[in-house]
């Protein structure tokens, strides 16, 4: 397919085949290594998260992850501005989309100084966490 996708090209690509071209130059631009321990980070914060809302749905308190809010208290300061440049407080801002609700599957999530008192919360490395109905139907 990738054959016949280069053969179809409309300009010329240098080469007969795509099979000629070779690989693609790494460029030392494109290393990034913080960008893999904070990804890994948030990986290992939702499964986290995950853990406290399977408590949560056990229990029936909510039907699925998008019926629950998220409470984070996150004690390291980087990682909480990090973490808040995706928690916009204008949703309906182009640039600012609440993108960390979707990391996490919920409707909600907030980032908070300290946890409420909630039935279904869980402390970690990376954040204490709870989880509670989200507000709204």
């Amino acid at each position: 397919m990738a054959e016949d996708i280069w053969q179809a090209l409309p300009y010329d690509a240098g080469y007969k085949s795509v099979f000629e071209s070779g690989w693609v130059e790494m460029q030392d631009e494109w290393q990034k290594p913080e960008l893999k321990q904070f990804w890994t980070t948030i990986a290992n914060l939702r499964d986290e998260v995950n853990k406290v809302m399977e408590q949560a749905r056990t229990a029936k308190a909510i039907g699925s992850s998008l019926d629950a809010k998220v409470l984070l208290n996150v004690a390291d300061a980087d990682l909480k501005n990090k973490l808040a440049s995706y928690n916009s407080s204008d949703t309906l801002s182009e640039k600012n989309v609440d993108e960390l609700r979707y990391f996490f599957l919920a409707s909600q999530v907030e980032l908070v100084d300290s946890l409420p008192d909630a039935e279904y919360k869980s402390e970690s490395d990376i954040a204490n966490i709870a989880v509670v109905k989200a507000d709204g139907h």
